[in-house]
């Protein structure tokens, strides 16, 4: 399917374009029990793609999940399972969270296969240990309805509810062990699934989870003095969303000739060069117009969204590891220090690297190989490293 990548159109029929994909073939979908979660995790459809045997077998699969407001949806991803037997016990499950590709329903990255693995770190790497790679779109992408952007827990479902769909898949042999691991919104998401794992999904065993670039403090994100390209990007992605999923009110926060600008953005993804230089030449309106009409309090409607998107509390008995660029302009390494020493101070076990002078996407990058090491000692069962005494502010 041609992509236009400056003005992309959303896809009022994707559930219908990932599964009449060319050259693929629909399979059985399994049980459809959930694997224990009820409706939730249910698996909808799974299709072959063809043509990606050096990665192990890759299907599009469609899944049911719940957001944060415990509406019902549909969502869309990929699973990726490696050649070989699997072992008695099932194949261990790696749930990958992808960084921000945009709000617009065509901003999945399962809609372009080769694009989606090559931009799941580490993939490689896993699938040689013999582990299952699902992949979520995140509800919203690829799928009816509104993309709750940076919403912790309705990511973190749908990452959990992935790991449960790849096991009704009959060609994974998929187990009840999982991991977490994500970049960016994805990182962001694997924390909050450490947070719910437990009483979300007590039918599964979450060893760990593992963030590259994860905002923990949003507030950070949605200030006023944005003044780069990427911090205006994704707080037009978050306003966008958030009103519409929340209903949060935008005049109480987005300058009236900001929201034009603000619309422009939320209907551009962000794929590649083309569609971010699209995104840049759009947030130039901001430099016109301004951009936030004031700071968010913390007793309003955007201050406490802020503040229940902020700082997930993570199960004490899940280990965390965070990766962080030293000079990241986005998520700053002082926040997730704070956060790190936060988490040190209950109790939990945090594995902590910094990367010194290196960026945002970088750091994921840099990070993975060390990523897919923690995650496979979390498999096998070794006891999880904390850098807690050496961690400064």
């Amino acid at each position: 399917m041609a992509k236009k990548p400056f003005f992309r159109l959303c896809m009022a029929a994707a559930l219908a374009v990932i599964l009449s994909m060319p050259g693929t073939q629909t399979l059985a979908a399994g049980t459809g029990a959930g694997k224990g979660g009820g409706n939730r995790g249910v698996l909808v459809a799974a299709t072959a793609v063809p043509g990606f045997f050096r990665y192990g077998s890759v299907f599009r699969i469609l899944y049911r999940s719940r957001t944060s407001r415990n509406v019902p949806v549909i969502v869309s991803g990929l699973a990726i399972v490696p050649n070989g037997p699997a072992p008695a016990a099932g194949r261990p499950v790696v749930s990958w969270g992808h960084g921000t590709t945009g709000v617009a329903h065509d901003c999945a990255p399962s809609l372009n296969v080769e694009q989606a693995i090559g931009a799941t770190l580490g993939v490689t790497q896993l699938l040689q240990k013999g582990i299952v790679v699902v992949a979520a779109d995140y509800p919203g992408l690829g799928s009816a309805g509104v993309h709750p952007y940076l919403d912790g827990v309705s990511t973190a479902r749908a990452m959990i509810d992935a790991v449960r769909a790849v096991r009704e898949l009959r060609q994974a042999d998929a187990g009840s062990r999982y991991a977490a691991w994500g970049f960016s919104q994805g990182g962001h998401g694997a924390l909050f699934v450490a947070s719910i794992a437990g009483s979300y999904a007590p039918e599964l065993t979450l060893v760990g989870s593992a963030a590259a670039s994860a905002p923990t403090q949003l507030r950070r994100l949605l200030r006023a003095d944005a003044r780069t390209v990427a911090g205006r990007v994704i707080a037009s992605y978050a306003i966008w969303s958030w009103q519409r999923f929340y209903g949060a009110p935008i005049a109480k926060i987005a300058d009236r000739q900001a929201i034009a600008a603000i619309d422009a953005i939320a209907g551009v993804c962000s794929l590649g060069p083309l569609e971010d230089l699209q995104l840049g030449l759009d947030s130039t309106a901001f430099q016109r117009s301004g951009f936030l009409a004031a700071e968010p309090g913390d007793s309003s409607v955007w201050g406490r969204l802020i503040a229940q998107n902020s700082t997930p509390e993570t199960q004490r008995d899940v280990p965390i590891l965070m990766l962080q660029g030293g000079a990241d302009p986005i998520v700053e390494a002082p926040i997730t220090r704070g956060y790190v020493k936060h988490l040190c101070s209950t109790g939990r076990r945090v594995r902590y690297v910094e990367m010194a002078g290196v960026d945002h996407g970088t750091a994921a990058r840099r990070g993975a190989d060390t990523a897919v090491r923690w995650l496979a000692d979390r498999f096998a069962g070794q006891p999880a490293p904390a850098d807690c005494d050496t961690v400064r502010e």
